[in-house]
């Protein structure tokens, strides 16, 4: 290290001479260490204690004689390593939400196709309710015109319908074309009889 120097004599370090580091942050070398920080440094005025440098110096002293170029390699050495461990926790996590995210579209458009067919079900079950009460309807109509035939009573006595205009008028033609239609058989049925009596 080109830099360490005695700041008193500013001598170089050999062999031969040890240098000294103090408390306060100076050097000097051995010769001058007995002069000048023995009990207070003669740089800066302050009480100081003094270490051998050597390479037996503790980490946090031993840091300040360090290339800075070699702790730059090392820290950047840790900083990669801290940086592919997050990202490597960061792109699993990633993917457990793309995945549960992908989940929940999933069952977001099966509850929407689940709406969709209850409302289709709710229609038809409302159309065959309608359905229903229409046939109820026509089979009590028919059963009341088939008691009011079974008594003899003539359409004057009937009653007015309780039900609604349009549909009491849609029954009404279903029974006069059911009306027509046994008439018009009953008068083929006896144009057939006279045509057989007639020869006597």
């Amino acid at each position: 290290m080109d830099w360490i120097h005695c700041n008193n004599c500013f001598s170089v370090p050999d062999s031969e001479k040890n240098f000294y580091l103090t408390s306060c942050g100076h050097i000097y070398c051995r010769d001058c260490e007995e002069q000048c920080a023995r009990t207070q440094c003669k740089l800066c005025g302050n009480q100081c204690s003094t270490i051998l440098l050597s390479s037996s110096l503790k980490p946090d002293v031993q840091i300040y004689f360090t290339d800075p170029f070699e702790i730059l390699k090392k820290e950047l050495k840790v900083v990669h390593q801290v940086s592919e461990f997050q990202k490597n926790h960061r792109a699993r996590f990633q993917a457990y939400q793309r995945k549960q995210l992908k989940k929940f579209k999933a069952v977001k458009e099966d509850f929407r196709k689940l709406l969709k067919n209850l409302k289709d079900l709710h229609g038809e079950r409302k159309k065959l309710t309608q359905e229903n009460e229409a046939l109820k309807k026509y089979i009590m109509m028919q059963r009341s015109i088939n008691q009011s035939d079974s008594s003899g009573t003539t359409s004057k006595g009937y009653s007015k319908s309780p039900y609604d205009n349009a549909f009491h008028s849609q029954l009404d033609r279903v029974i006069s074309k059911f009306i027509d239609k046994m008439d018009n058989s009953k008068s083929s049925g006896m144009s057939e009889r006279m045509c057989v009596i007639s020869p006597q």
